[in-house]
């Protein structure tokens, strides 16, 4: 059983490995897991009998005692191979892997032939991944060749540095007679030598210190990145080629002073690499991912003695709020408080790009983290970073970046569900529902919000339903639109894919499997998208979801026609809207989706 075990890990590694975690459930809605699973062990068998080597290779896999029940995702090829590193070649091994991986491709096709709409996306993952391939052979191409052309640019420097001095040092018409007779020229090369690397070492060690504190505004420990050991490695090189020419200038040896000229020549021909590696360190980007690199196990470790009151001087607490399901920490020199620090500085700057970069990785470390620890302190603290990234939004009156963080808020949820973790996500619908009632103050909007909650609460109160209708919801909303009588499309798209993220969030596990997970698929697939611009209708297979949330679904799209009717009706006052002819578009996809899904519709 625990090699049977062993090799199904192995499998799903190698399955998450090639298609991606991010593509992994479309291969798997379109094949089924059944058939993946024939096909991983028919890889496997042709694999082993391609060579002894591979079946070696399998079976000192096998004897690996260390894996316990984790997500495949969470284990890595390189974690494999390190359990069994004394005992098989790494060439061996990769070659494995490597034929493991065209051997389940190959099969793979040969599956699909008899359906085409697989095939086709079989085929769009293959270009794909040759696409990556190509893309990262060609940045190590040109990294390689920039390294060989600077190493070359150095080593022929160098070589025509010695060559010349030897021969002007040679030259018995210009210093031989001198060089014999006094000691002036010479000593005069090496006091320009130490008074150049002076004037350099103030320039650009000054331009450092100065770009540093400029940073500096946004956090303190930027200079901690700046001034590191590269830094120190550069002052200490300048600070040696200043003062052994100096102390050179007391002995008559030639060979001491072609030291000091190389010495000299390589301080110079290293300010390039350095500049380069000045621009990165002060880029934001590289800030913020060095910062959350420090969210480790030490971190986690932190959090968790303040969370179970096992406090220590190490680790003092400055706050604690349990109230309403919140937990909040803070930790000294949190890197989440000090990146989050740094967002609300460059938001006010208008450094918008920086600031979504700030929330996509974010939202990939919390993937990570939370998955490795599964810790409902760690995944509120988290989501408090980002409930504190709207409050800065709305003080900003950025709606597109708040837009921007539904869809992060709604990324979280989603993983969560797909994780079985499900205790955060009720928080992330109140958060959602909280800072967006701060942000639309406007009448209209305060009561389409207001409408929303009271039907979200409504729907908390309801779990154990297993007739949980979300239509109601769209249709509620569509009244208080007309009510209202906005008009504005923008808006109107922003709460129908709204909509969308509540109905996914607010589901909790009390409800069984079979409802909660076609229904869930079943909303956000149908949502608007509104960042698109569009209005789009997507149909599940029949097997995905249950009969009541095929009746669900009619009704939502019932609603989304009276929508369609509405969006005529504000046409004849906006015909020139740019954004109106995109709507117009998008009205076309809805007829064509209504097709799709009356092929889908079970009779």
């Amino acid at each position: 059983m625990l090699a049977e075990f062993v090799v199904s890990k192995v499998l799903e590694v190698l399955f998450y490995e090639i298609v991606g975690e991010s593509r992994i459930e479309k291969i798997k809605r379109k094949i089924g897991l059944d058939k993946l699973s024939r096909i991983g062990k028919k890889a496997l068998h042709r694999t082993i009998n391609e060579n002894e080597d591979n079946l070696i290779v399998l079976m000192k896999i096998r004897e690996i005692q260390n894996f316990d029940l984790r997500d495949p995702s969470d284990i890595s090829k390189k974690e494999i191979y390190d359990s069994i590193s004394e005992k098989v070649d790494k060439k061996k091994f990769d070659e494995f892997f490597k034929s493991l991986e065209s051997n389940y491709y190959d099969i793979l096709f040969e599956e699909a032939d008899k359906n085409p709409e697989t095939k086709a996306v079989l085929i769009s993952i293959r270009k794909l991944e040759n696409e990556i391939a190509k893309e990262n052979f060609s940045k190590v191409f040109w990294s390689k060749t920039i390294l060989f052309f600077y190493c070359s640019l150095f080593v022929i420097s160098l070589f025509l540095c010695l060559f010349f001095l030897r021969t002007t040092l040679n030259d018995p018409n210009i210093y031989q007679e001198s060089i014999r007779s006094m000691l002036s020229a010479r000593n005069y090369i090496l006091s320009s030598i130490s008074q150049g690397l002076a004037a350099i070492f103030a320039i650009v060690f000054t331009i450092t210190l100065v770009m540093a504190q400029i940073s500096s505004r946004y956090s303190i420990r930027i200079t901690n990145i700046v001034f590191s050991r590269t830094t120190l490695f550069m002052m200490f090189l300048y600070a040696v080629g200043i003062i052994i020419p100096l102390l050179v200038m007391r002995s008559q040896s030639e060979k001491l002073l072609y030291l000091c000229i190389i010495w000299a020549v390589v301080c110079i021909l290293l300010l390039i690499p350095y500049f380069l590696y000045l621009k990165e360190r002060l880029n934001l980007k590289y800030y913020i991912k060095y910062l959350l690199e420090e969210i480790n196990q030490d971190y986690v470790k932190k959090l968790k003695e303040i969370h179970q009151e096992r406090l220590s001087e190490e680790y003092p607490m400055y706050s604690l709020d349990r109230s309403g399901g919140k937990y909040w920490f803070n930790i000294p020199d949190d890197p989440l408080l000090v990146v989050l620090g740094i967002m609300t500085k460059i938001l006010r700057e208008g450094d918008y790009e920086t600031f979504i970069y700030f929330l996509k990785s974010v939202k990939e470390k919390y993937y990570l983290t939370v998955n490795k620890t599964n810790v409902d302190y760690l995944a509120f603290h988290f989501v408090n970073i980002f409930d504190r990234s709207g409050e800065i939004i709305i003080d900003e009156k950025r709606d597109f970046l708040l837009l921007q963080l539904c869809f992060t808020l709604k990324d979280i949820a989603t993983f969560n569900v797909n994780e079985k973790f499900h205790n955060i996500n009720a928080r992330i619908s109140d958060l959602i529902i909280e800072y967006l009632e701060l942000a639309l103050t406007q009448k209209e909007f305060s009561d389409v919000i207001r409408d929303i909650e009271k039907t979200i609460r409504k729907m908390s109160s309801e779990y154990a339903k297993s007739e949980l209708d979300f239509s109601n919801l769209v249709s509620r909303l569509f009244e208080t639109i007309q009510t209202q009588r906005i008009k504005e499309t923008g808006k109107i798209f922003y709460f129908l894919n709204f909509i969308g993220i509540l109905a996914m969030t607010a589901i909790q596990h009390r409800l069984h499997l079979r409802y909660w997970a076609g229904l869930i698929n079943c909303i956000k697939e149908i949502g608007i998208e509104s960042a698109k611009g569009r209005l789009k209708i997507r149909s599940l297979p029949e097997k995905r979801i249950s009969k009541w949330a095929w009746i669900t679904l009619r009704n939502i799209k019932n609603q989304v026609e009276q929508y369609k009717e509405y969006f005529d009706q504000i046409k004849q006052d906006r015909e020139s809207s740019e954004l109106f002819l995109s709507i117009e578009k998008s009205m076309s996809d809805i007829e064509e989706a209504q097709g799709t899904y009356n092929d889908l519709a079970p009779t």
